[in-house]
Order: C-alpha cells, then sequence, then structure tokens
C-alpha cells in the first residue's frame, strides 16, 4: 500500500536551509545550491548528494490516520536526473475509463431521446415564427431602401462638390510648386557651404568648451554658481572651476568640495586679504570674526559677517538708511553690459548679486523657518534673533562675498553712493533709465552713467 505525502521538505546540511515543495512543479533549491525539492505531494524528488541532505518529509498510509516521518534516501540522487515513481498517466487514464462507463451510457441514452422529440418541436417552432415575421420584415427593409435613397443622393453630391472644389486647389499647388522650384535648387546648391559653416560652428564651440577661460565657460561656471550660492571661490584658477563643476551635480556636493579646497592656507590667505582691503572700521570686527572662526563658533562669525556685508551694501546707496539689497547690483550691471567692450566684465558682479539675493531672501517669521538649501544662513532671520547658522560652511561662503563686494567698491567707485531706490516718481527723475526696458527698483544717478560705446 502506498503512502500519502503529507508534506515534501528537507533540510541542507551546508546552509541549514529547509526548503520545501508544494506543488508538483514546484522546485526549490537551498541558498548555497547544494540540494533541490521537487515533486509537490504527487512524489519526492532530490537532486544533490545525499549526505548533505536532512529528510523532513511526512506521509500517512492510506485508510490510516497516523502521520510518518521517515528519511526517503532511497529517492536522493547524486545526479541530476532522480529515478522517481511517478503512476503512468495510461493507467490513470483506464482506471478513469472504466469508472465512467456507466455514467456514460446513461448520458448518451438520454442525449439521443432529448434530441429526437426536441428537434421536431424546434423546427415547429421555428417556422412559425419565420411565417409571423416575414411580412413585417419586407416592409421594414422597403421603407429602410426609401429612407436612405435621399441620403445616399446627398452624399454622392456632396462628393462630387469636393472633387470640384480639389481641382483649383491641385492647380494652385502645382503653381506653387513651380514657383518654389528655384529656391529650392539655390538652396540644395548652397547647402554644402551651409554644411561646412556649420561644421567650423561646430569645430568652434568644441574647441571654446576645451578652453577653461573661454567666455562659454565661464558663462556656465556662472549659472552652476549661482545654483549652488556661492560667488567665484577665492583665489581659484580658471582650470579647477571647470573641472569642479563639470564633476559635480548638486549644491551640497559642490560645498563639500569647497571644504576641501578652503584648507587653513587658503583660508589664511583670504583673511590676510580681506583685513588689507576692508575699511578701517571694520578691521576690529573682523579680526574677531576670525577668532571665531577659528574656535569653530560659526555662528557668532556669521552674524559678524552678515553685519559687515549689510554696511558694504549700504555704501552703494545715495540714502544709506535704505534696507533694500535684492537686486542691488544690477543697475551696474546693465550699464557695464553696454558700455563695456570686455565680455568677462560683468560675470563676477552677476554672480555676487545673485549671491546677495540668496543672503537677503525674505523668510515669513510667523511660521517655523525651514531652509532648504545646503547652506543655511540668511541675514532677517540671524539680524532679528529668529534663526541662526553654525555651519562652517556659510562662514567661507560669507567671507567670499565681503571678498567680492570690496572688489567691486574698489573697481567702480564712481557708482558708490550713486545707486538710488526708487520709491516714488519723483527719485525716479533722478535715475537713469536709458538702459531699461522696465522699471526697476534700482537706479544709477544719470550723470554718473557712462556714454555708451560708439
Amino acid at each position: 500500500m502506498e503512502n500519502k505525502i503529507i508534506s515534501n521538505k528537507a533540510q541542507c546540511k551546508k546552509c541549514k536551509d529547509i526548503i520545501e515543495s508544494k506543488d508538483t512543479n514546484d522546485l526549490k533549491r537551498c541558498t548555497c545550491g547544494s540540494i533541490v525539492v521537487d515533486g509537490g505531494l504527487e512524489y519526492i524528488k532530490r537532486i544533490g548528494n545525499p549526505d548533505d541532505v536532512i529528510e523532513l518529509s511526512e506521509y500517512e498510509k492510506e485508510n490510516s490516520n497516523h502521520l510518518l516521518s521517515s528519511p526517503l534516501n532511497s529517492n536522493v540522487i547524486k545526479n541530476d536526473f532522480p529515478i522517481v515513481k511517478i503512476p503512468s498517466p495510461l493507467s490513470i487514464s483506464n482506471s478513469f475509463s472504466k469508472n465512467l462507463l456507466p455514467a456514460i451510457k446513461i448520458n448518451n441514452y438520454f442525449s439521443d431521446l432529448i434530441n429526437t422529440n426536441l428537434s421536431s418541436s424546434l423546427q415547429k417552432f421555428s417556422e412559425s415564427i419565420l411565417e409571423s415575421i416575414k411580412p413585417s420584415y419586407f416592409d421594414f427593409n422597403h421603407r429602410l431602401v426609401e429612407t436612405m435613397k435621399p441620403i445616399i443622393s446627398m452624399q454622392n453630391e456632396l462628393i462630387s462638390s469636393i472633387v470640384k472644389q480639389m481641382n483649383p486647389m491641385q492647380e494652385i499647388a502645382k503653381k506653387l510648386s513651380e514657383a518654389l522650384k528655384p529656391i529650392t535648387s539655390q538652396v540644395i546648391d548652397r547647402l554644402p557651404k551651409m554644411t561646412s559653416y556649420f561644421d567650423e560652428l561646430s569645430k568652434s564651440l568644441e574647441k571654446a568648451r576645451e578652453n577653461p577661460d573661454s567666455l562659454l565657460n565661464w558663462i556656465e561656471y556662472s549659472e552652476k554658481l549661482s545654483e549652488y550660492i556661492w560667488t567665484i571661490p577665492y583665489d581659484i584658477s580658471s582650470d579647477e572651476l571647470k573641472s569642479l563643476t563639470t564633476i559635480v551635480i548638486s549644491e551640497k556636493e559642490f560645498d563639500k568640495y569647497m571644504l576641501k579646497y578652503f584648507d587653513k592656507a587658503k583660508l589664511e590667505k583670504l583673511f590676510n586679504e580681506l583685513l588689507f582691503k576692508i575699511p578701517y572700521r571694520h578691521k576690529t570686527i573682523l579680526k574677531q570674526i576670525k577668532n571665531s572662526f577659528y574656535q569653530r563658533d560659526y555662528a557668532l562669525a556669521n552674524t559678524g559677517i552678515l553685519s559687515v556685508i549689510d554696511e558694504l551694501c549700504s555704501q552703494f546707496l545715495s540714502d544709506k538708511g535704505c534696507l533694500k539689497r535684492k537686486d542691488i547690483m544690477l543697475p551696474i550691471v546693465e550699464i557695464i553690459d553696454n558700455t563695456s567692450d570686455d565680455n568677462f566684465e560683468v560675470i563676477p558682479i552677476l554672480v555676487l548679486n545673485d549671491n546677495i539675493n540668496v543672503i537677503y531672501e525674505t523668510v515669513d517669521f510667523n511660521k517655523r523657518i525651514r531652509i532648504k538649501t545646503n547652506k543655511k544662513v540668511r541675514r532677517n532671520p540671524s539680524q532679528h534673533g529668529k534663526y541662526f547658522s553654525n555651519r562652517k560652511i556659510d562662514t567661507i561662503m560669507l567671507l567670499n562675498t565681503v571678498y567680492y563686494l570690496l572688489i567691486v567698491m574698489d573697481t567702480y567707485k564712481q557708482y558708490v553712493g550713486n545707486i538710488i531706490y526708487v520709491k516714488n516718481s519723483v527719485e525716479l527723475s533722478f535715475a537713469n533709465t536709458t538702459y531699461s526696458n522696465e522699471i526697476k527698483r534700482f537706479y544709477i544717478r544719470k550723470k554718473y552713467v557712462r556714454k555708451n560705446r560708439k
């Protein structure tokens, strides 16, 4: 008497995995791949070294409630093709057919009886239905044809009208084609020359991209620096900037590189140059900022630098009490752009302007302050005691901002103290609007504007 399989499972001695096959085609392999279990509840199959198998299968004898657990190691073989005793499909089919034979005979008898009686009844019923619907069907068909006649006639007229209208359009298209032939031939003749021109242009652009000092690359540097909330890093070369902006893809990643770039020697050089360039009134606080920085009191250093930036920005304004700073450098940018032949001159000032805009961005004090950028320092919450940044990268960024503010003040002295913040039409009359297509907030006083280049 054959035993009925209750569970088909085994344990691998190597990896200790217990694996179970629950269906005929449910082949399971242990983690280390030493053994395989297959067969589900139909048969037991093992693939692998029998010495690696701990048999855990359970089965019971037919007509018995006793569960048996026995290692069926006779079925576990070393090759991948185990001999498994599976009932022959033919024997199953023969046994099944014998059991169903009486039922099949009874079914056939009743089928013949029903078909004989039902077919004659259905035939009579269908004939009566056909006879009843014939008149109404033919009458409906006739009415449908009569109704469709005018529609078909209108359709034919519409198609004829469209064809007639298409003929003149075809003539116009033909004439247009004839007229365009000379132009087309000229374009075709000049195509090689145009191709040559674009090839040369492509080569020139490629050379410009390879040159770290090209205007094309500096435009890309400025866009990246504005995105990463930086001015041009102090004392950086074009080669370093090109390599850096090519490698990094985020503000956070750029800031990590800046922390490495501004080592102790570079920072000391930057502090010394700031102390040399900065107005005397700021030298004391700059020394204290330096001490706070080296003591890692970055929040104190940042607050001090923000006060210096605030005062330096006010020096550009005619009204020193004006608190507005956003786009304060745009009047200088606009005039240089229209009067200077040097395309590079405007780039550092544009980057500085973008940097100041972020530092002075509006922050809502009525809500919880959350700065989403990697650098957290902002002037308004810091100066009002609402939010402080205690991060080294913020301090280094602000030191660079001070450095470039001093450079712009020294280079464009004629604009210092002559930028007007326009609040009304009276103040606008003192401002220069020659280069502006729309009313901005900041303007240079008219008499300090350079004349247009010829």
